[in-house]
């Protein structure tokens, strides 16, 4: 019989043990599978996801760069235009806009003026008061909004987006070019399913995703679907994320008016923009005198603070992403040291055991002309027939369960742990546990060796 048979023969004579030995060893080669798993897809989709931020951040300074040239002109003293769906009038009812064609006609005649694009943006949805309350509440002790005089440019926006976040969803009209778009990014850039409107659809919408994700209004809407907005149907052409509080449904203006009953060439604000912001005093001052009602803000230092507090937001969610990543990579990293020698010892106590309670036969192997090579090459193939066995175990007990044991083991990354082990890592760690199979047998499979067949056969 061959060396390499005894050696497999010999491991299953005592099953009983062999197997629990193997079971160890399995759910140890699971948990180094696992972790490693779960340790590789955190590691990448934190890069992803660092990458989309680092996108973000390019895609928020060009966004500065359009706003710190814009100026935005509104006809009545409410914010963002629109009326209360189903209200009667209140605090925030609206005043109707009397913007229209001839007045576009007029401000993009100004010197200096780029272009001029018409919005037409509208709540829908009653204002929910006492949240309103306890947000405001909420700005004041934080010192985001100062009420009463010193107020800054911010203080209004903060209250703005109270205001807006507190509606059902916001109907949000604008000129569907892609020439506008492209030029100034009028339409949501993070698209996660779908496209945007463009000038050539009809009756086309972009919702943004936290409005699928609802228990009312379009939940579980998907590209292709069709919604009602305010009595009219819409199919969905995109669905977009975003890090505003303001759950916009894009639509193209045409579509915006004829939902609120507006005229051709109506608008609710204008924004106006300058080829060079060093010229945006002179054109507000010369909007401001063509149409003394009107607001006209140009919001410049609003948006360099809106600019530099989200970049620093998203720098600070990038470095919280990378510690968290390092944090699970170490993590993974200890445990799966610590199951390596886990395994190590397990074999060699094993196999020391083994040659113990086998010591006549080794004697009886040497008395009949076996050498100490070829008895200690016996029970190193041996612990590489157990640590093999126990690693094809747990290679299984890693794909069927290896979400599971992630997620106990290393707790912040349950959502990177479904990732199945590639055949490259299978491989690895079959080669790994044959190699700490022979490791934790050398000592025991050497004092086997050296054992004299006399002192063998006297001592069993």
């Amino acid at each position: 019989m061959g060396l390499t048979n005894r050696a497999f023969r010999n491991v299953w004579r005592k099953k009983t043990r062999t197997l629990l030995v193997v079971i160890a060893l399995g759910f140890s080669v699971a948990a180094i599978v696992s972790v490693y798993t779960g340790v590789e897809a955190s590691t990448e989709n934190t890069k992803e996801m660092i990458e989309g931020y680092e996108q973000h951040l390019v895609e928020t300074g060009e966004l500065s760069e359009y706003q710190e040239r814009m100026i935005q002109v509104s006809s009545f003293g409410g914010f963002g235009g629109g009326r209360m769906s189903g209200g009667e009038g209140g605090p925030f009812a609206f005043q109707q806009s009397n913007i229209t064609s001839d007045v576009i006609e007029n401000i993009s005649s100004i010197d200096y003026v780029e272009a001029v694009i018409p919005l037409i943006e509208s709540p829908v949805g009653e204002i929910d008061f006492e949240a309103m309350r306890e947000q405001m509440e909420q700005l004041r002790e934080s010192g985001e909004w100062n009420p009463g005089e010193g107020r800054e440019p911010g203080d209004r926006n903060a209250m703005q987006d109270i205001r807006l976040s507190l509606y059902d969803y916001i109907i949000m009209g604008v000129p569907t070019s892609s020439y506008l778009d492209e030029n100034y990014l009028i339409l949501p850039e993070d698209i996660i399913d779908g496209r945007k409107i463009t000038e050539d659809d009809q009756s086309m919408v972009m919702i943004m995703e936290d409005l699928t994700l609802s228990e009312c209004f379009f939940e579980g809407a998907q590209v292709g679907d069709v919604i009602i907005v305010e009595g009219n149907e819409f199919t969905v052409a995109g669905i977009y994320s975003g890090d505003t509080n303001r759950n916009y449904v894009y639509m193209d203006i045409s579509d915006a008016r004829k939902i609120l009953d507006l005229e051709e060439g109506q608008a609710y604000t204008l924004n106006v923009y300058v080829d060079d912001k060093l010229v945006l005093d002179l054109v507000v001052n010369d909007i401001s005198e063509m149409y003394p009602d009107y607001m006209v803000n140009s919001y410049t230092d609003m948006y360099s603070l809106f600019s530099e507090r989200i970049e620093s937001s998203q720098e600070a969610e990038i470095n919280s992403l990378q510690a968290d990543s390092d944090k699970i990579e170490n993590t993974g990293g200890t445990i799966i040291i610590i199951l390596i020698i886990a395994i190590g010892l397990i074999v060699l106590f094993l196999m020391m055991y083994t040659v113990k309670e086998r010591t006549k036969e080794i004697g009886l192997m040497k008395a009949i002309g076996f050498t100490g090579k070829s008895i200690m090459s016996q029970f190193i193939l041996e612990g590489i027939a157990i640590g093999i066995i126990g690693g094809i175990i747990g290679v299984i007990i890693g794909f069927l369960a290896g979400p599971a044991i992630s997620e106990m083991l290393l707790p912040n990354s349950e959502i990177f742990a479904t990732t199945a082990p590639s055949f490259m890592l299978i491989l690895l760690v079959l080669c790994l546990t044959a190699i700490l199979g022979a490791v934790g047998t050398i000592y025991p499979a050497l004092q086997a060796s050296r054992k004299s067949p006399m002192e063998a056969m006297r001592n069993e």
